[in-house]
């Protein structure tokens, strides 16, 4: 589940076009799987989910930008 930031659920979909979406960890952007860099995370539109190819922990924060 995807918490904002008084840890209350959010829910939301993830947009068709994948420029129009950003995802940063701790403060550092992370880029989709094949494009800039070699691939911090994939999603799969028809289900909304994002797959980190790291594992998240406790102290990671995460910010997801749609616009």
């Amino acid at each position: 589940n995807v918490k904002d930031y008084n840890g209350s659920n959010v829910a939301f979909t993830l947009p068709d076009d994948q420029q129009r979406f950003r995802v940063y960890k701790n403060g550092v952007r992370l880029f989709i799987d094949g494009t800039v860099s070699t691939g911090d995370y994939t999603i799969n539109t028809g289900t909304h989910v994002i797959t980190f190819t790291t594992t998240p922990v406790t102290t990671d924060t995460y910010v997801i930008e749609k616009y």
